[in-house]
């Protein structure tokens, strides 16, 4: 059993290994400050696309306002069997940097109309661009596009209902097209036959796009106030820098409780600024620097503080002074001068006497 006196020293303990686990934690915490990375989204549209149709082996449909996907089986006088079509959708996306860090790519489709049950369908990625949708039919997809396509395609898409959009997701092929061209096959998977999905096209009321985001280029920004402590009436030099380098707007705020100076400054090439402020408020003030950022680098500001105080005063004139001889309080002075004034006289009026007599 534990006696009393031991049990204290040990609470002691326990109490303060807890208060050094939390300054660890503390400061832990304020030495690895989370950050939120900032995202950035662009749509593209379809730059081309068609489909092509077994039965129409010669004919191209890029001018359509249809995107006709198709899995059905045909009788006529000429040929019977299977018809397939399928759609191509290529987009330009050359404006995206290569080392850009992609998030999602969805491509969006609105149905028009669907026939069959059971009715769905993937996109596949293919590696060929080398067509056009005025000149592509079934025989050059055949030789030139078909045997491109590379990947496995995305999730099959159950379509249930028309008059909607249809996303699909085709993220896994984002480092294949990034800074270049893509090409997009869609397909009817299913086995059934007599499928089919027309989707609005480019030329139709609902254009086909992709939908990317991506994490935007991180920016920081510098500030330097030329002072931190100066007198109203003084300019105060403020400069920094924009890293990533770029010539662009920032800005700039000076701000001392409900007064503020809102202004724009621009940044050279190598993203370097430079501004001059006179406060005309005595007090701490706050100068603000805010980069709103583009489609691509993330948004910035920094903030620091100076401050600023009255003019000194003006020296007073010297009040003058009456002399003063140490030891001697100056009262006592001036009668010991009038006494010895009071003798002189009298001593000169007894000369003056004794030399009449």
């Amino acid at each position: 059993m534990l006696k009393p006196g031991m049990v204290k020293l040990q609470k002691t303990k326990l109490k303060k290994a807890i208060l050094a686990l939390t300054l660890l934690v503390i400061i832990t915490s304020q030495i690895v400050p989370s950050q939120a990375t900032e995202t950035g989204s662009k749509n593209y549209t379809a730059n081309e696309d068609t489909y092509v149709d077994t039965f129409r082996h010669t004919l191209t449909s890029g001018d359509e306002e249809v995107l006709w996907i198709a899995r059905e089986q045909k009788e006529s006088f000429f040929m019977m069997g299977w018809n397939h079509k399928d759609v191509l959708i290529k987009f330009d996306l050359s404006t995206i940097p290569t080392d850009l860090k992609i998030i999602s790519v969805k491509l969006h489709l609105y149905c028009m109309d669907f026939g069959g049950e059971n009715v769905s369908f993937s996109s596949f990625h293919c590696s060929s661009n080398n067509w056009n949708e005025y000149t592509l039919n079934h025989a050059t997809y055949q030789i030139h596009v078909i045997d491109s396509i590379y990947d496995t395609g995305s999730e099959e898409i159950q379509v249930d209902a028309e008059n909607m959009w249809y996303t699909i997701d085709i993220t896994e092929n984002i480092e294949d097209f990034v800074g270049g061209t893509l090409t997009e096959v869609l397909r009817i998977v299913s086995n059934h036959m007599n499928r089919y999905i027309k989707f609005s096209s480019k030329e139709g009321d609902y254009l086909p796009y992709l939908e990317v985001t991506y994490e935007k280029y991180s920016t920081s920004l510098t500030c330097h106030p030329s002072q931190v402590n100066i007198i109203i009436g003084e300019v105060i030099v403020v400069n920094g820098q924009l890293l990533p380098s770029t010539a662009t707007t920032l800005n700039v705020r000076y701000q001392i409780g409900e007064t503020m100076l809102e202004k724009n400054v621009n940044t050279a090439l190598d993203g370097t600024y430079l501004d001059t402020f006179i406060p005309t408020e005595t007090g701490s003030w706050t100068i603000t620097i805010v980069y709103s950022g583009t489609e691509i680098q993330s948004a910035a500001n920094v903030s620091v503080v100076f401050n600023v105080s009255a003019s000194p005063s003006q020296p007073e004139e010297p009040e003058p002074t009456t002399p003063f001889i140490p030891g001697f309080p100056i009262e006592a002075i001036i009668i010991s001068i009038l006494l010895t004034g009071v003798v002189l006289i009298a001593q000169k009026r007894k000369q003056s006497i004794n030399s009449v007599s």
